[in-house]
Formats: structure tokens, sequence, C-alpha cells
């Protein structure tokens, strides 16, 4: 038998893992166009997997300058949409979400869509949707104040609102108005974030005079019990100007096994940027890592993502 015989034999009796790949298809690709020029459109985007009322794959898009739709004396919302997987460049449907407003709070340039997501670990996943530049408006002792503090929004599977479900009743509007920008009155919550199967983890470059921060909301994971809800934050790390929040994520397997650990990314930190990685304690995110970057103005930590390169799971 020869040697090629023999290397072969080899491999097929002990099964050792061999490298696959693929190719992206160039001929048939899925394009999706956005409906208003100068909307932004593809801003963000994530996969959905939609289980309920009907079953399908969707790509959902943000439009962050997209146009209100029919509110009174609101010009630019922002908004994000829901595309089936076609070949039809137009057929992406509005998720309604800003509906009305009122004076005490700032819808105009709020950039809904800045962020969309998918929620992971869960068989029929919501989705989150933020505009970081939602404003709210009151009287301070001499003049109108706004707070640019963000705001997000998170809605069924199927993408409808349902009143009975405690994760889309939540506001998500953790950041205090009544504070400045020194603490957490202007902290831009939703320019990044995702959801798991408890959290819903929210991105706050503002914070603490654009130190930045992070908000994890963990929710009980009981169905009789969902209503309950605990808060941590990174808190002021005393670093300002780093712009920690600009992306964030969390993912099991990092620092420890079994427990999230929680990612952030600061590009500003130094010139240079720095990702910071974070524990959760009994009373906030507790920093136990920094990464920084090594090279000046290249923005490192302005995107993230976790993945296991050397299979070793």
């Amino acid at each position: 038998m020869s040697a090629k015989l023999w290397l072969c034999a080899f491999l097929t009796i002990y099964r050792t893992p061999t490298c696959r790949g693929f190719n992206l298809d160039e001929r048939f690709p899925v394009i999706k166009v956005g409906k208003t020029s100068g909307s932004l459109f593809g801003f963000s985007v994530a996969l959905h997997e939609q289980t309920e009322g009907s079953r399908r794959h969707l790509l959902l898009v943000g439009a962050p300058k997209e146009k209100s739709n029919g509110l009174k004396n609101v010009n630019e919302t922002g908004a994000v949409y829901s595309c089936p997987m076609s070949t039809t460049f137009d057929d992406c449907t509005r998720v309604d979400l800003v509906t009305q407003t009122n004076s005490f709070e700032m819808v105009e340039g709020m950039w809904l869509g800045v962020t969309v997501a998918s929620q992971k670990g869960h068989p029929a996943g919501r989705v989150l949707m933020c505009g970081h530049r939602y404003a709210k408006v009151f009287t301070g002792s001499t003049e109108e104040q706004r707070r640019m503090i963000g705001k997000c929004y998170v809605r069924g599977n199927d993408l409808t609102y349902d009143s009975s479900d405690y994760w889309q009743t939540e506001s998500y509007e953790v950041c205090n108005p009544g504070n400045d920008m020194e603490s957490e009155g202007q902290c831009n919550l939703g320019i990044s974030g995702g959801i798991g199967h408890t959290d819903v983890y929210l991105g706050a470059v503002g914070s603490y005079t654009w130190q930045g921060n992070v908000h994890v909301i963990w929710r009980n994971p009981d169905p009789s019990s969902t209503w309950e809800t605990i808060t941590k934050d990174f808190g002021e790390i005393d670093k300002r100007n780093i712009y920690m929040g600009y992306s964030v994520l969390e993912e099991q397997k990092l620092l420890q096994r079994d427990q999230y650990t929680v990612v952030t990314g600061a590009p500003r930190f130094d010139s240079k940027g720095l990702v910071v990685l974070g524990e959760m304690s009994q009373l906030k995110i507790k920093v136990m890592q920094f990464i920084p970057g090594e090279q000046v103005g290249s923005y490192f930590g302005s995107s993230l993502a976790a993945a296991d390169l050397n299979n070793d799971e």
C-alpha cells in the first residue's frame, strides 16, 4: 500500500478534524436598498430568526437618519427595518417604534437604529433597538435643559409590542437626566448594545465626562418573576474622554468558563484605544483586565467580536 493510502486510512480510522471552507456567492447576492436618500440605511445590521407567527430568517437594518413616521413637528428620528431574505431590493418593512412623543422628551435626531441586535440563547429571541441621541427635556432654574441620555426598545420575536412582556415594557432609560455631564446626565446610552438570555447590555460613551460606561440590566429568567431586574455598571474609573462603551459584548468562557465577561472598547484612551474586560460583582461590574492599543490614532476597541480561534472548547 502506498504512503498516500496509508495516510488516508489513518485519517479515516481516527477521524482527525479537518478544515472546511466555503465561498461567498458573488453571483446571487442579497441586496437591500433604503427608502430615503441620506438615511444611513445599513449603519447597523443583525440577523434574526423569527419563530413566532411564521418561521423565517430576517435581516434587521438600522437607518439612524431616516425621516420620522408622521410625527407632528418632528423631521428625523431614525428607524429600523425588517428585510426578508429575498432577491427583491426594496421589500423592507419599517418597525413601528416611535409612534408618539411629548413635551418632556426630544426624539428629533435621536439616531434610532444606531444599534440593532437579536437576542441570543433564546428559542424565540427578542430584538433590541437603540437611539443614543434621545433626550429628556425639563426646565432648570433659568432655562430649558436637554439631557441626551439615549433610549432603547425591545420588541418580541415577531417584532410586535406585547404589553404583558416585561422585557418590552422596560423603558431602558437608566441614566438620570437630572445629573450633569460629570455624572451620567449626557450618557448617550445605546450607542452599542446587545441582548442575551438574561441580560440587556448597553454602552454609554457620554458618562462621567466622556469616560463612558456599560450598563447591564439582568432580568430573572423564571417566567413567573421576569419583573425582577438588577442593573449594574462599571461606574466611575477616573479616565476621562476615553469613550468606554463605544462597543460592547458579553460572552462566557473568556475570563472564566461558566461566568459571563463584559467586554467593552474605549477607542480614545491614550490616543490609541483600549479594551476593558469586566466581571459581575455583588454591586457593580468589576474591571478585571485592560488590553491597550499600540498605534496612535488606531481607534483600537471601536468594534469587538468574541471567537474560539484555537477550537479548544
